[in-house]
């Protein structure tokens, strides 16, 4: 390796070397090892050529890319508990962690801030104090969860958070504390806007923190099942890596370990299906109010306790002592009576499949006795919402149970009814509904199906139709 050309630099009164960069061939960019920041080649020659003393003998990017020097990575990730150089791995364009000798991929998490020695101790503890206080009854809970995002940040909990009280008791002093001990370049407090959009960058974190969870009177339902969509996307989330989708600069793939919590003022934001046994969900009985005349005083005196590196290396301290022995990442949210009255609600007021029933209701003979998927999306689509709500609940794994509740059995053929006309196919439905106490025989629902099929392709007709003629 040559040796005349010097690599060491000042930069700011510190001494930077070549080895603290890192070329990348995935996306020709030149990492940055201290800041984990990446910059063009172009500009990382100019950086080189401004430093004292400048680089003046050799292209700093053609050092950087010697061979020999090693100073090459073959992509990026973000992964919890890795070196910061992954040797004999590559992350794929499919997302895939890969083995592959010779290969090196930089690991641009960083680890939490260092906190010097402190109590561990609960009693003193003003933060602790805090969420026993908005929390009393699930307050044990709330601490194993947050300590093993603290204790193990690269596994992965199932499970998800929701905090419910009204606005003004102090969960965002609680919350931003924690952010703080994990690092808050770890963590990602995002609104319901950013949830559910195309960009993803939120993935890059270990806590996923969604601000209050509103709902607009006019689309509620359709706010509700969309969050609750998203969230399930995420928590539910088997493989390895995921994708964070950056609005400005390059996508990657991320470890997927991401926890989340989510903040609403009421349970009529949430939305929770019976079988979904993820959530959390704790609610509190203060308000804004209840500390009476010393309230100003005791939140400013939680804050300053929070914000100051005393109080935060207790808090730290507390979480990384905390027996998780009896913690079981994966197993079922516990279920708390916060979480039983939104899944009543949902059971009611949610019940999107018994409304197109009844708006399918005859007034003579009532629901229809035979009833397809089909037949109740066509439906779906004449009225704002339905049609997402609709399709939500038949992705949603429970479509069946659904249909039974509403008063109705699954008739299946494995192969499906298909339907032709003239030759041309014009689709195939495996599933007829009945409301009868027997299904129907196979010729009454291949009857129904053809029935329902013809009078789609009849109306798709319709609207494709384009009269020719000259213009009136």
């Amino acid at each position: 390796m040559p040796g005349a050309v010097p690599l060491m630099f000042e930069r700011e009164g510190g001494h930077r070397t070549l080895e603290d960069f890192r070329y990348d061939t995935q996306t020709d960019k030149v990492w940055d090892t201290v800041t984990l920041c990446d910059m063009s080649t172009k500009s990382f020659n100019l950086v080189m050529r401004h430093l004292t003393p400048p680089l003046v003998e050799a292209s700093p990017l053609a050092l950087l890319t010697e061979t020999g020097r090693n100073l090459v990575v073959n992509g990026s990730t973000w992964f919890p508990g890795m070196p910061r150089l992954i040797e004999g791995y590559v992350v794929t364009k499919e997302g895939i962690l890969f083995p592959d000798p010779g290969a090196r991929t930089l690991n641009v998490y960083r680890a939490p801030p260092a906190f010097p020695e402190a109590d561990a101790a609960e009693a003193g503890n003003l933060w602790v104090a805090h969420w026993r206080w908005m929390y009393p009854n699930e307050a044990d809970f709330l601490f194993d969860y947050f300590a093993h995002i603290v204790q193990r940040p690269d596994e992965k909990s199932s499970v998800i958070v929701a905090l419910i009280s009204e606005q003004g008791i102090g969960k965002d002093i609680g919350l931003q504390a924690l952010y703080r001990v994990l690092g808050p370049w770890n963590c990602a407090p995002i609104t319901p806007d950013a949830l559910v959009s195309e960009w993803t960058s939120y993935h890059q974190s270990v806590l996923i923190s969604v601000d209050e969870m509103k709902v607009s009177e006019r689309n509620a339902r359709s706010s509700r099942v969309a969050m609750y969509e998203h969230l399930k996307a995420i928590s539910g989330a088997q493989a390895e890596m995921i994708l964070a989708n950056w609005k400005y600069g390059a996508n990657r793939y991320v470890r997927n370990i991401s926890r989340i919590v989510v903040k609403a003022n009421s349970i009529d934001a949430l939305h929770i299906p019976s079988d979904d046994r993820r959530y959390f969900v704790v609610r509190s009985t203060h308000r804004k109010g209840d500390k009476g005349a010393e309230e100003p005083w005791y939140y400013r005196a939680l804050a300053d306790w929070t914000r100051g590196r005393d109080g935060l290396a207790r808090v730290a301290a507390f979480l990384r002592a905390r027996d998780l022995s009896r913690f079981d990442p994966r197993a079922e949210a516990p279920i708390t009576s916060a979480r039983q009255e939104v899944v009543e609600r949902y059971d009611t007021e949610d019940d999107i499949v018994g409304e197109i029933l009844d708006e399918l209701d005859d007034p003579k003979s009532g629901r229809p006795g035979l009833i397809t998927l089909l037949e109740m999306k066509e439906k779906a689509r004449d009225i704002p919402n339905w049609m997402m709500l609709l399709e939500a609940e038949a992705k949603g794994g429970h479509f069946d149970d659904r249909m039974l509740r509403a008063g109705y059995r699954a008739f299946r053929k494995s192969e499906g009814w298909q339907v032709k006309k003239d030759g041309k196919k014009l689709g195939k439905v495996r599933v007829v509904y009945y409301r009868t106490e027997q299904p129907p025989s196979i010729e009454v629902a291949a009857a129904h199906v053809r029935r329902v099929l013809l009078a789609k392709a009849a109306r798709d007709a319709e609207k494709n139709f384009s009269p020719v003629g000259p213009e009136l």
